[in-house]
């Protein structure tokens, strides 16, 4: 072998060793990605006690007969959030919260999440989610339907966590779906992942804290 024939091969021996280290990095973080979104589904710690808060009434007595999107609502709750602006592109906001009212869901626009988080008397579930997440997807039904079953116990409030990344990393958000129960600005219950066969799981974790915090 000549010595053109040498320096051919050198370079092109150099070629692939620089393809190698731009490629398979790329293929670790995308492994990584897919990994977060469809690694298997958690269920919230059975039997695990809430975090400790002050308790604090949030909202006089329940009612189940009517659509109000929430009459169990302490009066200064309602004043907040009836001020939001109703959307109906709600996959496109960072933050939006979700109402029951005349017999749907129904999506508002929230411009300052923690500023209305600092506001609230009433636990808030808050659902951290993305579109290319599968599980969040899943989720979907689930958390429309705790907005209707729970709309006199808290509120509920959807992240999208692509459009607004620092509420995510304020909450320490990794994996997704995650779930945060919020009171007073402090995570007093939380779980990752969805399973859609085991609703009930997630109703009775989250009722658990619920009544914890506003005994």
């Amino acid at each position: 072998m000549n010595i053109r024939n040498i320096d051919v091969v050198t370079e092109k021996n150099e070629r692939k060793r620089k393809l190698r280290r731009f490629v398979l990095p790329l293929i670790l973080v995308l492994a990584l990605i897919l990994s977060a979104c469809q690694s298997d589904p958690k269920t919230p710690p059975t039997g695990t006690k809430p975090a400790e808060t002050a308790s604090t009434d949030a909202g006089g007595s329940s009612s189940t007969d009517n659509d109000s999107g929430g009459a169990g609502l302490s009066t200064a709750d309602l004043e907040l959030i009836n001020g939001l602006e109703e959307i109906t592109e709600w996959r496109k906001e960072g933050n939006v919260l979700l109402r029951y009212v005349d017999g749907r869901v129904k999506h508002y626009r929230i411009t300052d999440l923690r500023a209305l988080l600092e506001g609230l008397e009433t636990p808030v579930f808050i659902d951290f989610w993305a579109e290319w997440c599968g599980f969040c997807i899943d989720a979907e039904p689930f958390v429309d339907g705790l907005t209707e079953s729970h709309r006199d116990r808290l509120l509920v409030i959807k992240v999208n966590t692509d459009l607004a990344r620092n509420n995510a990393a304020m909450f320490g958000v990794g994996g997704l779906p995650s779930f945060k129960i919020v009171y007073e600005v402090t995570i007093v219950g939380e779980f990752t992942g969805f399973n859609k066969n085991t609703p009930e799981v997630y109703i009775e974790y989250i009722d658990a804290v619920i009544d914890h915090v506003t005994k």
